[in-house]
């Protein structure tokens, strides 16, 4: 059996079809959802591909194993399903939409996952990059919106940035954002904090306030000629070719 693996979140839908069931984990229909995961039994060939889309199916991208996630406006799944290379097809769930960094640490099956992907849920807030289905414009029907209602912030504080939404959000708040069928994946932003000087003693990039530092530093690189003659190197002496009468300094 194929295994699906989004976010940290693996199952096999088909082996664990009971478990998901009994978790409210499948559906009969998509119409809670314009996006479905369809899994089939081999990579589809050019044929199995134009029969998906006459049926409404858009491929949008390629997630392990032998899985795709699509765009789905239709309703009905009984034509989908009903495909010979169709092994399993269902309605994008939200609980593979938060990544494991913002999800609970301790370690728990898929399927606990998909049914409740944060667990515990407090007040922190959390920097998140918000990445769209490849389907919706942040700039038309009211996305940006939608997405600050459910983050409980203003539309101001959701800023685009490199093809994603970025938000400083409360975690209780990530749910309602998970919730939104426009959504693709909510992703933690880390902050960028400066861990060590290690470089800077490197690159001998450390400061010094006084001219007295400035000079020990120079005097501990001379050499010891250079030390005997107050930093400064001592003028070399030149002989003529052939001239083995010269002395140093005739």
């Amino acid at each position: 059996m194929s295994r699906i693996a989004i976010n940290g979140v693996t199952v096999d839908p088909l082996a664990q079809a009971d478990e998901m069931a009994t978790h409210s984990l499948t559906f009969e229909d998509a119409t809670e959802s314009n996006y479905l995961l369809v899994q089939t039994t081999h990579p589809p060939t050019l044929e199995e591909k134009e029969q998906l889309a006459a049926l409404g199916v858009v491929i949008q991208e390629y997630v392990p194993d032998d899985t795709y996630l699509c765009g789905y406006r239709p309703t009905d799944l009984t034509a989908v399903r009903a495909l010979t290379f169709v092994a399993w097809a269902d309605v994008y769930l939200r609980g593979f939409k938060i990544a494991q960094s913002l999800r609970s640490t301790r370690l728990r099956p898929g399927v606990a996952v998909l049914a409740d992907p944060l667990e515990t849920a407090s007040p922190r807030t959390r920097n998140v990059g918000i990445v769209l289905h490849e389907d919706v414009d942040v700039s038309t029907d009211g996305v940006r919106d939608r997405i600050a209602a459910a983050a409980g912030v203003s539309p101001g504080e959701v800023r685009p940035d490199q093809g994603k939404l970025r938000m400083t959000v409360r975690e209780e708040d990530l749910a309602a954002l998970a919730a939104l069928d426009d959504v693709r994946t909510i992703e933690e932003v880390p902050e960028r904090v400066l861990y060590n000087t290690v470089a800077a003693t490197l690159m001998h990039a450390q400061c010094h306030s006084t001219a007295r530092s400035s000079a020990a530093r120079a005097r501990s690189c001379a050499s010891p000629t250079q030390a005997s003659t107050g930093g400064r190197s001592p003028t070399p002496r030149l002989q003529r070719p052939g001239q083995a009468s010269d002395r140093p300094g005739t």
